[in-house]
């Protein structure tokens, strides 16, 4: 189990990973399938990652995934580069994940250089059953200069909070009935809330409980991280202390990362002046990151 020394299916192969957690991967592609159209999926001799900026600079996402939580993993990057980038179409891998079935538990990733297209494989062994997919590799639109959500980044921030996914992908829900195109989020070290600007006035409040060692229901809204001190003016202000609008589709779209995984949490973590930041676990095999720029008057004056 994990990063191993040499291919196990093909001698020619530069990239393998299987794994038996098909759903979160399923649900992370689902994601992010409108958002970024082209994925280039990077591989290094440690893990799997996204680092990919939207053309319009207003998100970012950060995906890792590791080799040692795979049951088998294997890049063999040439002598000239670090890593091997292969560019796909999100819309075929999602298109491909559809496929799955309750009883499919394996999933095999294969790559050879130079190929050109990647193989991916569902086993069921119930069934006895393998499917079979060869997506073809796409050249990336443009170069792409890879970012990364460091810790200090992270350790920046203000305020950092949890829920349940489930419980983000429902308050999005709501909005998304009365066709949002703004949401915002507001913070007051109280309560968490979200709201929607348009024609039809929506607010989903849900207050928080200061993280301790007895904060363990898992169904609350958990504050981990709030600021020591806030003026008199930060503490009387409406809108408390943070406020940022969103672009509710790009919101949306991001909050499903995870959002049907049972007992998984997302965090939230804001900060003034800050692009919001979606944290969630993808199974066991790492975590993605989602960085959102608030909208500025004139993005909303566009919308």
């Amino acid at each position: 189990m994990g990063i191993s020394d040499g291919p196990a299916y093909g001698d020619s192969n530069v990239v393998e990973f299987r794994t038996g957690q098909i759903k979160p991967i399923k649900q992370l592609f689902e994601s992010i399938k409108n958002k970024l159209p082209d994925t280039s999926l990077l591989f290094d001799r440690s893990c799997m990652k996204i680092l990919q900026v939207d053309t319009a600079q207003t998100f970012l996402v950060d995906v890792r995934l590791d080799g040692e939580n795979f049951e088998h993993y294997y890049c063999n990057p040439d002598q000239e580069n670090d890593y091997i980038e292969i560019n796909l179409n999100a819309e075929n891998l999602n298109a491909v994940f559809k496929s799955v079935t309750k009883d499919d538990s394996i999933f095999t990733f294969t790559y050879s250089h130079n190929n050109s297209t990647v193989n991916i494989m569902f086993q069921n062994p119930k069934k006895d059953e393998i499917k079979s997919f060869d997506i073809p590799i796409q050249n990336p639109e443009s170069e792409d200069d890879f970012k990364e959500i460091t810790q200090d980044m992270i350790d920046e921030y203000d305020y950092c909070m949890s829920m349940p996914t489930t419980d983000l992908t429902a308050i999005c829900k709501t909005f998304k009935n009365v066709n949002c195109d703004v949401i915002q989020i507001i913070h007051d070290n109280v309560s968490l809330r979200f709201t929607s600007p348009g024609d039809t006035k929506v607010s989903v409040t849900r207050v928080g409980t200061v993280s301790d060692e007895n904060a363990t229901d898992s169904d609350k809204l958990i504050f981990s991280k709030l600021p020591k001190y806030l003026s008199e003016s930060e503490k009387v202000d409406d809108e408390g202390p943070y406020s940022g609008k969103f672009k509710f589709s790009t919101f949306h779209e991001f909050s499903k990362s995870q959002g049907n995984a049972d007992n998984k949490i997302v965090e939230l973590m804001l900060g003034k002046g800050r692009p919001i930041i979606l944290h969630y676990e993808i199974g066991d095999l790492g975590e993605m990151l989602i960085a959102m720029a608030a909208m500025t008057e004139d993005n909303e004056e566009e919308d």
